[in-house]
């Protein structure tokens, strides 16, 4: 009896345990999904219409927790203010606008955007000096009291346009400066309405290559006064381009790159993947975007502001796999 008696009483308290279990699981809180993360990229005004969703998409597949917001058509200042401000984390600017803003020397906010970092240096772009063909201009120096058509305020390149002015010595109304975007400046230096015309983007430029087989001029953009202004802002380089003539000369100008920057915030680990996808999609962004082609992963970490840690350890480690 005692016998038959422990072995009901383990039966009993195994069915118990078991039916606890049971219980027990029922009424667990269900296994919550990982929570997602919303990443916000600003890309430029210049970039192919279907760029966005195929880095979208490349994004997605290598963090598959992210929701991925990618918006075109953000200028370089905008875009160096949002990911200041926190409202984006990811852009593409213009070396001249992340480097003047984090030394806080952007017009108007002279406080450093000390939450800018760098990720990766992109594809140069290039000023091209346009005249045309009878104009009695044959240097930068010859614009005072001339009509040109430059590069809009908040845009790429903006920055340096009125520091290369500055560099030859224009003050404010020594050059009479009017606002166009590219395709009206090209319109009004065929008409005559303007004397010159600044440019700026990825070599060939379309409007320049057209205006040069119209007969218009490219200028060189060289002499101490450039030489002074690179050795104060590291992020201008020197470029030699064809002149568009039938002799298919060189001209020296001066240009930038672009630079894909993050918010200093950002956790490492994804700011690593995100520097990863990138590269990895770069082939395939680049049948979209030609100028994607021009990106040199041997200079990529040269950002003109300290690269964020995620970055660096993406390079790191690439240099290790060699």
């Amino acid at each position: 009896m005692p016998s038959g008696f422990s072995t009901s009483s383990r039966l009993l308290s195994a069915g118990s345990v078991s039916l606890a279990m049971l219980i027990t699981s029922s009424c667990a809180a269900p296994t919550r999904p990982e929570p997602r993360e919303t990443l916000t990229v600003l890309l430029s005004p210049q970039v192919n219409d279907d760029v966005p969703p195929m880095l979208a998409q490349a994004l997605r597949d290598a963090v598959p927790r992210l929701d991925v917001d990618v918006r075109a058509g953000i200028s370089s200042v905008q875009s160096v203010k949002a990911v200041q401000d926190a409202e984006a984390d990811v852009a593409i600017a213009g070396a001249d606008s992340v480097y003047v803003a984090f030394v806080g020397q952007l017009d108007g906010q002279r406080a450093p955007f000390d939450k800018l970092r760098g990720i990766a240096v992109l594809q140069p772009r290039l000023f091209e000096l346009l005249v045309r063909k009878d104009s009695p201009i044959t240097r930068i120096e010859d614009l005072g009291g001339r009509k040109v058509a430059y590069t809009e305020p908040g845009t790429q390149g903006s920055p340096t346009f009125q520091l290369v002015l500055d560099s030859f010595g224009f003050r404010d109304g020594d050059v009479d400066l009017v606002e166009l975007n590219v395709k009206d400046k090209l319109a009004q230096l065929i008409n005559g309405d303007v004397d010159a015309a600044f440019f700026y983007g990825s070599h060939p430029i379309d409007e320049v290559t057209a205006a040069t087989r119209a007969g218009a001029r490219l200028l060189p953009l060289t002499g101490s006064a450039i030489e002074h202004l690179r050795q104060n802002y590291p992020f201008l380089r020197p470029f030699d381009i064809p002149d568009g003539t039938e002799a298919n000369r060189n001209i020296r100008t001066v240009g930038l790159n672009v630079i894909l920057i993050c918010r200093s915030d950002l956790d490492e680990s994804l700011v690593h993947e995100v520097t990863r996808s990138f590269f990895a999609a770069l082939t395939s962004l680049s049948t979209l975007e030609e100028s994607f082609r021009h990106i040199n992963l041997e200079q990529a970490s040269a950002t003109p502001i300290p690269l964020h840690p995620g970055a660096a350890r993406f390079y790191r480690e690439r240099e290790l796999a060699r």
